[in-house]
């Protein structure tokens, strides 16, 4: 239904806005309230009319919400199940004076659950395990219920023989009593442990102070032996030189071998003084011969007529004179030749005395190099000594400097030490703890299970099946009864491959039921299959299941509903009608009426769309009306 706009002086300003173009005058129209995204908003019609078309406005509240992008997939709901099963977990309870060790074959843990399926009918068992076959079993006696039968939780649904049922409860209690007695040897051995982890910590902390003591003593150690070993050579040396110097001076003093060398010394100088002063009077008694010969002749042919430098009696005078000093030229070389040969006869006696004191000092050197050769065996020994005591003084240096460092290091890590011994300490205890527990858990598990050889339903609803007659044996791979429950609503769809990837387990989606149109569900995502729905389908699909959360009472088995998979949500955000949004070249703006009734052209800046709506990051403010402008033909 459509109204003139009362305000003339709205129709004037419209009017005179739009005279350059005139085609068009505007009108009012009052519309049905509309839905937009979580509300109903009630919206007004403006229209400017021409000759062709009305231009009609519809209002749209400005508001903070959520916004959400995801992937939409249509589905069916199933009713889900409840189950009541008997599972049996075996664990080895064995008596230990050191350790518990653990295996499936003793100790039983038996529970009574509820699980859920998703599809109706099927039974199903959230947790269960295969007994040992060592473990007693349970077997039924008698059964009480039947498929169909209601039942409301504490009824009887089935006994058991009381023998079966006297034996699961024996071992179960036995092996409560087993776990107990690990439980407490183990915390005997946690303390012995810790006390050898205490002690060690002690010894570790105080080898920081002793490290660089030890280093130190066995540094003097080694180098007292590698002293010890040099003393030892430079004593033999001492007593070589030593020896060396006496033998030496012993034979040379013995033999007077300087005396025998200083007196061939003597001779031979008084034999060079002798040959020289025989020498020497030879040509003496040759030159006065030849004197005197000469003197002769001139005495001889003396002529007293001639006028001669000297008289006869001058020359015979001179001439005995020349004979006197060749005679006695003559005996002093007659006595030079004596003491010659007395000279050479001595020379040759003192050579030969030290020859002869030579050869024997020679025989008793040679004796003493004998000597000195076994003392030279004994430095070969002491030398190889002193070699391996240096060898083994650098070896145990850097032993002993890394048996410090090591000390040290072991010291200095007193605590991470300790820690690394005493981690994993309780390991054995909070296992024995944890047996016990299980058996524990399972002994309680029995107890609230089964009641004097009944089993009582543990949920209220319609039995859709019973797992066991009288005679069969109760295990873990069959449930007791299986019955109908409403409260658990899912929904399985199939999702692409494309699109599977961005969901994951335990993801919140928004659901929305065919029959309860414009009414929000939430719920989660419960499984996701790792195989095709189909692999003959040109497509590749994934069956996705979904929990709805929440009141359910309102559903059944088959609704169809539309669950839309969160990719990106923007939370309590300003956001609009995306088709209050205008763009004209770089401009995006938005048609706003005024609480005067004016409508402004406002600039605004968008973020994040949804789809349907876009989020205003700044130009509008909350509970202000957008315009949303569309054109009519009109009549």
């Amino acid at each position: 239904m459509s109204v003139k706009v009362k305000s003339k002086e709205l129709i004037e300003k419209m009017k005179a806005k739009l005279a350059s173009k005139n085609k068009k005058v505007f009108i009012s129209l009052a519309i049905a309230a509309i839905l937009i995204v979580s509300g109903v908003v009630a919206a007004n019609v403006y229209a400017s009319s021409s000759k062709e078309n009305d231009t009609v406005y519809k209002e749209t509240q400005v508001q903070y919400g959520n916004l959400t992008v995801g992937i939409t997939e249509s589905g069916t709901t199933s009713i889900g199940t409840e189950t009541l099963d008997y599972d049996v977990t075996a664990v080895s309870v064995s008596k230990s004076s050191s350790s518990t060790s653990s295996s499936s074959t003793s100790s039983t843990s038996s529970s009574s659950t509820s699980s859920s399926s998703s599809s109706s009918g099927n039974s199903s068992s959230s947790s269960s395990t295969t007994s040992s076959s060592s473990s007693p079993a349970l077997e039924v006696e008698e059964v009480y219920v039947a498929s169909s039968q209601s039942v409301n939780e504490g009824d009887q649904i089935l006994k058991v023989t009381d023998k079966s049922y006297q034996k699961v409860l024996n071992y179960l209690e036995s092996a409560v009593k087993t776990a107990t007695l690990n439980v407490e040897n183990e915390k005997i051995e946690q303390q012995l442990a810790q006390n050898d982890a205490d002690y060690t910590y002690k010894s570790n902390s105080s080898k920081n102070s002793t490290a660089s003591a030890e280093y130190n003593a066995t540094a003097q150690d080694l180098k007292d032996a590698v002293e010890e070993a040099s003393d030892a050579i430079t004593d033999w040396e001492d007593t070589v030189s030593t020896f060396t110097e006496e033998w030496n001076a012993k034979y040379y003093e013995q033999y007077d071998i300087d005396g025998l060398i200083e007196k061939c010394d003597k001779y031979s100088a008084l034999i060079d003084k002798y040959k020289e002063e025989v020498s020497t009077l030879k040509e003496t008694m040759s030159t006065l011969k030849e004197q005197i010969t000469e003197l002769e002749t001139q005495i001889s042919s003396y002529d007293s007529t001639q006028n001669n430098e000297k008289t006869l009696d001058e020359l015979n005078t001179e001439l005995t004179s020349l004979k006197e000093s060749y005679s006695t030229a003559k005996s002093s070389l007659s006595t030079a030749k004596s003491n010659l040969s007395t000279a050479k006869s001595d020379y040759e006696t003192a050579y030969s005395n030290y020859e002869s004191g030579i050869a024997s000092y020679e025989e008793m050197v040679a004796e003493g190099e004998t000597a000195l050769a076994e003392k030279e065996a004994e430095y070969d020994t002491l030398k190889a000594e002193y070699d391996e005591k240096v060898a083994k003084q650098t070896e145990g240096l850097i032993d002993a400097e890394q048996s410090m460092k090591e000390e040290q290091i072991t010291s200095n890590n007193a605590d991470t030490l300790y820690n690394i011994e005493t981690n994993g300490l309780d390991d054995d205890l909070t296992e024995a703890e944890e047996t016990l527990e299980d058996a524990q858990e399972a002994l309680d598990t029995f107890n609230s299970l089964v009641v004097d050889s009944i089993v009582k339903a543990n949920f209220s609803g319609t039995i859709i099946s019973v797992g066991y007659v009288a005679g069969d044996e109760i295990s873990s791979s069959t449930s007791i009864v299986t019955y109908g429950n409403p409260d658990e609503v899912t929904i399985s769809v199939s999702v692409d491959q494309e699109d599977v990837a961005s969901i994951a387990v335990n993801d919140t989606v928004n659901i929305e039921f065919t029959a309860y149109e414009g009414t929000a569900y939430e719920g989660t995502v419960s499984e996701i299959a790792t195989s095709p729905t189909s692999e003959k389908s040109s497509t590749v699909s994934y069956a996705v299941t979904v929990k709805v959360n929440g009141d359910v009472s309102t559903l059944y088995s088959g609704m169809t509903a539309n669950v839309t998979f969160i990719t990106k949500e923007m939370d309590n955000v300003l956001y609009v009608s995306n088709k209050a949004i205008i763009t004209e070249d770089t401009k995006t703006y938005v048609k706003v009426k005024n609480s005067d009734g004016t409508i402004e052209e406002r600039e605004v800046t968008t973020g994040f769309s949804d789809g349907s709506n876009v989020e205003v990051v700044s130009g509008l403010s909350e509970g202000e009306t957008a315009l949303i402008e569309s054109q009519v033909k009109s009549e």
